[in-house]
């Protein structure tokens, strides 16, 4: 009989990115199981990202199965073109120094190699963390999901926020690893990332090929798939410090009341949004997506009374 390893064994052995690989996973087969019934297919993949293959016609989706123009296909040609560029594995220089320094050799065990460090890579792990953390907290009200790859190289979303009572798209989010964090001063990624969103708010909001929403009246709860567009962008930051507290914190059982620093995390990125509302609706934004932004403090105070559910005021909120 093999002994059942403890948890806090199992992460104490595990690094960072297999412990988020598995926070992922879990997220994934938690959704997937909740939708098995209303899909052909599995929703999310096993790295919580939308599953592009779900939508098309033949599996109810909303792309149809043309055979002369299938557009799930075209798009997955679209990113291997898009991680050949990024990877530069077609060229020559590129193929000596990989051959040379990495023991790797010729296009495809390039872009296996490229795909694996981009996945453990610190921009991409801080994205994979906060999707947690938001799922730990609003997984009861709110889809949570990982955009899909298409929508994350094309449209610049990584994770999606679905309001399961509404059915609503209440935002889409761009996450940013604040590695050059300082007290009282705007980093430089941050600030970059703040001019980012709001031009492109300005612009009309985000547009989300591969996006989810729920029906209302007789479909109420029923998971539609569907092609969004003037979706509010916002973006959500970690700290060097948070990310590393956060990863060690987090806890991957959803019904585990929410650690004292899960918690004062989840109030600092609340903040933020208020924040970036607050500044979005100062500037020249007009049109469609003045009075979504403005909404959004409706959004913020239901993430609010979600995340007060589960836990005690942390020390921000208490001051």
């Amino acid at each position: 009989m093999v002994e059942k390893m403890p948890r806090q064994e199992i992460e104490r052995r595990e690094n960072t990115g297999e412990k988020l690989d598995r926070l992922m996973l879990g997220l994934a087969e938690r959704v997937n199981k909740e939708f098995s019934g209303q899909i052909g297919g599995e929703l999310l993949n096993r790295d919580g990202t939308i599953n592009m293959e779900v939508f098309r016609e033949s599996l109810g989706g909303p792309l149809e199965d043309n055979p002369d123009f299938d557009e799930v296909p075209a798009d997955e040609d679209g990113i291997l073109a898009k991680e050949r560029q990024m990877s530069a594995a077609d060229n020559p220089r590129t193929q000596a120094y990989y051959e040379k320094e990495k023991g790797v050799r010729g296009e495809e065990e390039i872009l296996a190699y490229w795909r694996e460090q981009r996945e453990n890579s610190p921009t991409i792990q801080a994205e994979k963390l906060i999707t947690a953390l938001l799922d730990r907290v609003l997984g009861k009200r709110f889809l949570i999901a990982r955009a899909s790859c298409h929508d994350d190289y094309e449209n610049s979303v990584d994770t999606l926020i679905i309001d399961r009572e509404t059915g609503e798209v209440v935002g889409a989010f761009d996450e940013v690893l604040d590695t050059f964090h300082r007290e009282g001063k705007t980093a430089v990624n941050q600030s970059k990332k703040w001019e980012k969103i709001s031009k492109k708010n300005a612009k009309g909001g985000a547009h989300i090929k591969y996006g989810l929403t729920f029906g209302q009246g007789k479909d109420s709860g029923k998971l539609i798939r569907k092609e969004l567009s003037n979706v509010p962008i916002f973006y959500l930051s970690l700290s060097g410090n948070e990310f590393k507290e956060l990863a060690e914190n987090i806890e991957a059982d959803p019904d585990t009341p929410l650690s004292s620093k899960e918690a004062e995390i989840f109030d600092e990125l609340m903040k933020s949004l208020s924040e970036q509302r607050e500044g979005l609706l100062k500037q020249n934004i007009s049109g469609i997506m003045k009075p979504k932004i403005a909404s959004f403090s409706r959004v913020i105070d239901n993430m609010k009374e979600a995340r007060e559910s589960l836990a005690p005021a942390s020390v921000s909120q208490a001051a």
